[in-house]
């Protein structure tokens, strides 16, 4: 079992934290999460990204957002990062050229002016592919 701790950003501006475990079978990933602003949540999916935006679409109806790289707009894991790292870490793009070398943890911390929703961020991807033209 793996345990992360990321930050919610709440509506009113004050940071809380959830307390999230995953647990990887050769199938899927059981994610569980667990905070005072919320109900317990899990969800199972065939990795953490996708589990971490099931979460994520939970927490914009309750007007928190999670504070952590696989919540930034410029997020996304490769198909290799999700089918041999389950989806663990993710990429950060720019406009126009390749993704970094190195991805990234998606439970590491990120700054709130990254943090997009769901619907942005696949947005978001879809124009960095476009961007190679």
């Amino acid at each position: 079992m793996r345990e992360f701790e990321i930050g919610l950003l709440g509506s009113d501006g004050l940071t809380h934290f959830s307390q999230i475990q995953c647990l990887v079978s050769h199938e899927e990933v059981r994610f569980d999460a667990r905070s005072e602003r919320h109900d317990p949540f899990s969800t199972k999916q065939a990795d953490a990204f996708e589990c971490l935006g099931r979460y994520r679409e939970y927490l914009e109806k309750l007007g928190l957002k999670p504070l952590c790289v696989g919540a930034r707009i410029d997020a996304f894991p490769s198909g290799m990062c999700r089918d041999m790292g389950r989806g663990f870490a993710a990429y950060i793009t720019e406009m126009g050229t390749a993704a970094a070398t190195r991805p990234e943890s998606i439970f590491d911390p990120a700054d709130a002016a990254t943090i997009a929703t769901v619907g942005e961020q696949k947005q978001r991807h879809e124009d960095w592919l476009e961007s190679f033209g």
